[in-house]
């Protein structure tokens, strides 16, 4: 097999989902590492924690390709006395190299927009208007409630929430993570269509319960889950004798649903 570098790796993920076109305040790229260096392994993830460097580690992976950025505000220091810097400090005292690839990858055609509307079966598949990283599509017509199950199901979420009166729908928008935003409840309400997300504020489901809109709300980790198989398989296509794998040791930090009691 040819040598890969971490930084052809980088040059894979940005042709299928071009860094440039992430969130200002974003901070998708190589967070730690050297992008010169050989790649024995690609270990995929939607976090870097420690668990997940031990798992690289023990998979004889020295690149971790996470969703969220471990690094995404400024830090003046390096040491083992904050988590975050401590989970660094960790990676590169053992040689791993950590790449993040966040809402470049949320909002690719075929990324997890995209595939969130695959797994809810949507047709017409488009951008909302008014944000165009919010994927509209259309489903036979369908009960609120009946939605809300049907997230619940293939997602593996406990905890989907939903606001709004259990009425018919035929509209979808959805965005993975914490996609809410006054002007996007606002357009959804105003042109019928159920919005789906993460994460939602609670001056947020306010409103949208006091304007009648239809709101399921999803798991952060959940909605954005699909992420491993999607850059597993962009990473495994440009360079198919590379070992990359999918995290097993990344879970869902929300484990256990306490049940209202009769």
């Amino acid at each position: 097999m040819d040598k890969v570098t971490v930084g052809d790796v980088l040059n894979a993920i940005d042709a299928f989902a071009p860094f440039a076109s992430q969130f200002e305040d974003d901070n998708s790229g190589l967070i730690a590492g050297r992008i010169d260096a050989e790649v024995s392994g690609v270990l995929c993830s939607v976090d870097v924690t420690f668990a997940v460097i031990e798992e690289a580690l023990n998979s004889g992976c020295n690149l971790i390709v996470a969703h969220h950025p471990i690094l995404f505000y400024a830090v003046k220091s390096v040491t083992d006395c904050r988590y975050v810097t401590a989970v660094v400090l960790k990676a590169l005292n053992n040689d791993i190299n950590i790449i993040a690839a966040h809402t470049n990858v949320d909002f690719a055609s075929g990324g997890i927009n995209d595939r969130l509307a695959e797994l809810f079966k949507g047709k017409n598949l488009r951008a909302l208007d008014c944000h165009s990283y919010v994927r509209l599509f259309d489903i036979a017509p369908t009960m609120l409630y009946d939605l809300a199950e049907y997230a619940k199901k293939i997602l593996h979420d406990n905890a989907i929430l939903t606001i709004g009166e259990n009425s018919v729908v035929t509209k979808v928008a959805v965005v993975s993570g914490s996609g809410g935003e006054a002007d996007i409840i606002e357009y959804c309400a105003q042109n019928n269509i159920a919005f789906m997300t993460a994460d939602l504020k609670h001056h947020l489901a306010a409103m949208a319960d006091d304007i009648d809109a239809k709101i399921i709300v999803f798991g952060h980790f959940t909605s954005e889950s699909i992420f491993v198989t999607i850059v597993e398989e962009v990473i495994s296509a440009a360079f198919p004798e590379l070992m990359v794998i999918c995290s097993v040791k990344n879970v869902n930090p929300y484990r256990n649903r306490i049940e209202e009691k009769e």
